[in-house]
Order: C-alpha cells, then sequence, then structure tokens
C-alpha cells in the first residue's frame, strides 16, 4: 500500500499565491506535488501523460475552462478522485457540484488542518469504493459462472435426476432411490435456523430460500450454503424440482462489503463527530475570547461618553460618531451571539430541542420571508445533547435548504410520536427537484443528515417532485432510549 509520503497531488489553481501555499501545506502533511497549474485546459493536457492520487481543483478557474468543466472531462478521461477549491462555500451551482470522483471542497483560504482531514477522507473513500466496486464485479462474475444445481423429485420426495453441480454438493447418489431429498440433506433456514422440509418450501415456488445444508456422507456431515428455489412438478412422475446455488462465497463477498460500508459509514460518523467538535471549539473561542473584548470595548465607550458628556461644548459629529459607534458595537455583539448560537446551541443544554428550534425559526424569519409553521407534540426536551444536537442539524440543514435552494415560502415541522417511533416530517412549497439524480450526485448535505440518522438507528427518506416542494421524513426507533439518566 502505498504511503502519505508517496501520494501524488496535482494542483489546478491559477492564483499563484494560494497555490503555492496550498503546495507547502501538502508538503508539510507528507504528500508530494505533482504539478501545480493554472488552467483546466492545460491540466487536461498534463493528464495525458501523467497520473497522480488526487486532484485539488479551483472551481472558478479565470480561463475558458471552469472547474466544473474541467471535472467533467476529468471524469471522463482519468479515474482521479478531486476535490473542490473555493473561496465561497455557499456554491450557488450546487447542482454542478454532483459530478462524480467529487469528495467534497475546501474553503480559501485553505486550512492545514481541514486540508489534511479533507485528502485523508477523499483518499479513504476512494479506496473503499474502489473495493466495494471490485467486490461487488466478483460477485457478478461468480453468479454468472457457476452453474445451478438441479433436482428432480417424485411425490415422495426422493430423488429422480440431479445434475453434475447437485451430485457434488449434496453427494446425491441417484441409484439409492429409498430415501427422500429431505433424508440425505437436512435443510436449516439460514436466517432463523428453523428446519425446513422440501413439502414446505414448495408451498412458496417464487420464494428463494436461504439454507444452511447438513448433508449425511458415509456417517459424516458435509455443511453446504445454498439458495433453494422448491417448484411443483407438471407430471403425474414429477413431484418437486429444487433449483439450487451454492452461495457460501457470495455469503463472504456480502459480509466484506457489509464490513467495507460499515467502515465508511464509522469514517463519516467520525467527520461528523469532527465537526461538531469543530464548532464547539469555535464556538467557546467566539464567546471566550471576542465577546469578552467586545465586552471591554463596549464598557470603554460608555466611559468616553461620560467623559466627552462633561465638556462643556461638543461638536454635533463627534456626538454622531459614538452614536455609531455604540450602534456598531452592539451589532457586532449580537452577530457574535448568533454565529455563537449556530455553531453551539447553548438553549439545547439549558432548555431543551424544541426552544433551540423555535429561536432558530425566529431569527430565520426576522431575517427572511420564510414562514416556518411547527408543531411539536413528542417530548424532545429531556434527551441527551448528542441525540438533540444531530435532530437540530437535519432540522437546520433542511430548512437552509429549502430558504436558500428551494425558494420556498412556507417550510412547515412536524414532530411526534408514532407508538414508539420518533416521526419528524421536514416540508416546503419550493420548487422541488430530481431525488433519484440528486442522490447519485452524492450530496454532503444530504449524506450528513442521513449518517445523523443512522447513528441513532433512523430512517431518513426524500421526496420531492419539481414545482411542488419537498418532504423530508425521519424516523427513529424506540427515541426514549435516548433521554439524559441522571448523573
Amino acid at each position: 500500500m502505498m504511503s502519505d509520503s508517496e501520494k501524488q497531488i496535482l494542483i489546478v489553481e491559477d492564483d499563484v499565491i494560494i497555490a503555492d501555499q496550498i503546495a507547502f501545506q501538502l508538503r508539510k502533511l507528507g504528500y508530494e506535488v505533482a504539478e501545480i497549474i493554472q488552467s483546466g485546459e492545460e491540466a487536461l493536457d498534463w493528464l495525458e501523460h501523467h497520473s497522480v492520487d488526487l486532484i485539488l481543483l479551483d472551481i472558478f478557474l479565470s480561463d475558458k475552462m471552469d472547474g466544473f468543466q474541467t471535472a467533467e472531462e476529468v471524469v471522463k478521461r482519468f479515474p482521479t478522485p478531486i476535490i473542490y477549491i473555493t473561496s465561497n462555500p455557499d456554491v450557488s451551482h450546487a447542482d454542478r457540484l454532483k459530478i462524480s470522483n467529487t469528495y467534497g471542497y475546501l474553503q480559501k483560504p485553505v486550512k492545514e488542518q481541514e486540508l489534511g482531514r479533507t485528502i485523508e477522507y477523499a483518499l479513504y473513500k476512494w479506496k473503499v469504493d474502489a473495493d466495494i466496486e471490485q467486490s461487488e464485479a466478483w460477485l457478478e462474475q461468480i453468479l454468472k459462472t457457476i452453474s445451478d444445481g438441479v433436482i428432480v423429485l417424485d411425490h415422495k420426495a426422493r430423488v429422480l435426476f440431479a445434475n453434475r453441480m447437485a451430485k457434488e454438493l449434496f453427494s446425491i447418489d441417484e441409484e439409492n432411490r429409498t430415501l427422500s431429498i429431505d433424508e440425505q440433506v437436512v435443510f436449516y433456514e439460514l436466517k432463523s435456523g428453523s428446519r425446513l422440509n422440501t413439502v414446505f418450501m414448495s408451498k412458496n415456488p417464487d420464494a428463494k430460500h436461504r439454507i444452511r445444508c447438513v448433508v449425511n456422507q458415509k456417517k459424516k456431515e458435509k455443511e453446504v450454503f445454498a439458495e433453494i428455489q422448491v417448484s411443483k412438478g407438471d407430471s403425474d412422475e414429477i413431484a418437486y424440482v429444487l433449483l439450487v446455488r451454492e452461495i457460501s462465497e457470495q455469503l463472504k463477498l456480502e459480509r466484506s462489503i457489509m464490513e467495507s460500508r460499515e467502515e465508511l459509514r464509522n469514517l463519516n460518523q467520525r467527520l461528523v463527530d469532527a465537526q461538531e467538535d469543530e464548532r464547539k471549539k469555535l464556538a467557546h473561542e467566539l464567546h471566550d475570547d471576542l465577546g469578552q473584548y467586545l465586552v471591554r470595548l463596549k464598557i470603554d465607550m460608555r466611559g468616553i461618553e461620560q467623559e466627552i458628556n462633561k465638556q462643556e461644548s461638543v461638536s454635533d459629529t463627534l456626538t454622531q460618531k459614538i452614536e455609531t459607534t455604540k450602534t456598531l458595537i452592539s451589532d457586532t455583539v449580537k452577530i457574535v451571539k448568533d454565529l455563537t448560537n449556530m455553531l453551539r446551541p447553548q438553549l439545547i443544554e439549558h432548555f431543551g430541542l424544541s426552544v433551540a428550534v423555535q429561536d432558530m425559526f425566529r431569527r430565520i424569519e426576522e431575517t427572511s420571508k420564510l414562514v416556518v409553521e411547527s408543531n411539536f407534540d413528542a417530548d424532545l426536551d429531556n434527551h441527551t445533547y448528542d441525540f438533540s444536537i444531530d435532530l437540530y442539524r437535519i432540522i437546520q440543514e433542511s430548512v437552509t435548504n429549502a430558504l436558500k435552494h428551494a425558494e420556498a415560502t412556507v417550510f412547515t415541522v412536524n414532530c411526534y410520536a408514532e407508538g414508539n417511533d420518533l416521526l419528524l416530517l421536514l416540508k416546503d412549497d419550493g420548487k422541488g427537484f430530481n431525488v433519484e439524480k440528486f442522490e447519485k450526485g452524492k450530496s454532503l448535505g444530504l449524506i450528513g443528515m442521513r449518517e445523523r440518522a443512522f447513528h441513532w438507528g433512523g430512517e431518513l427518506n426524500v421526496r420531492s417532485t419539481k414545482g411542488k416542494g419537498t418532504t423530508i421524513e425521519l424516523r427513529i426507533p424506540d427515541y426514549e432510549h435516548y433521554k439524559r439518566t441522571a448523573g
């Protein structure tokens, strides 16, 4: 396996200073900079003769081809993962970010820690995707080349015929017409462990039963894993026909794929946790450092105002500047409070999730024309902070999308208990979108929402129709399990 120090990274950035800064950070992180190129055309020409492990691509290149067009050509011609670089984190061309082989974006100025984390994620996910694709290809090839076993039985389930594969799997002796197939082979349903027989399986001829088969072979037992479909015969002599497919290798591959996907989910969850930690750290820094400076500045302004008021004559201009400065300080304090609350909603810890969400809606309605209607019938105020913050982020992402991308005028939230489950319905009356196309684009926002839901055993479904808005449904089973406990 290639080490980080051997990973070749191509930088496509038309700002020389930024490109040099990123190159410096990459070398510091232990990566090799293959080349620095300033245009999409030059990058494509260079890639004709070179290969790299990853491309850092500026979205808004100043030449004929922008970053999106360059990425489309790279995807067509070169199998290489791409990370976008942009100075604007709220990219208006969000639908163009759905090009395959793209693994997120970095905001300028690029921070070294974020750069390293994003590259590590991209390279790891690229490898996992390749492993999954390879495993699925192996599975398809195996299913194409392995012949099915065929067994024909009479009305007493005795073997009339067995092809070569069936004989190899079950050690069937066609000459022995005294024993039924159920006496030669014991069938156990793989999922439940229940014992099955041929007659029972024939009652549902369309079903493919996954079976653990125990074969009696000269006083020795052989275990075979198979997928069996039993159909009833259409003649007086033939009672049942068994189609048997040996699935031992298939089960191994499925387990391997599931393990790979689980690893990817764990990685995504660690990224979500790291993001929350960064938000918490930044919120504390804003509150403890910048907030304190602003409070001190406000106090100092009061002192200055008091000293000026002692003067016999003060110009109107100076008085106006003082009032303007006081207003500016107050507005800045409010902005810092709003940013701190957005990064780390303190209301969740003190008053619960529903109050924090209502406060978020109030601030949205104050600064936009979006009308938010909400109904919370479930108890959301006594759960753990981790559970509450994930629900908060899902609601926040959904309402932000409705506000910025859907051109919605009304956003509704309904949250209630359905049995032991928590059901959260988020709807907007916006322009809607093609869900299948959107999901194929691997939207980072949607991935984040689904990972947060999956962490709590939940399932998140998105329904949308162009011109008829969007509905997001989140169901979390046994949500009361995540309540806070004393101590």
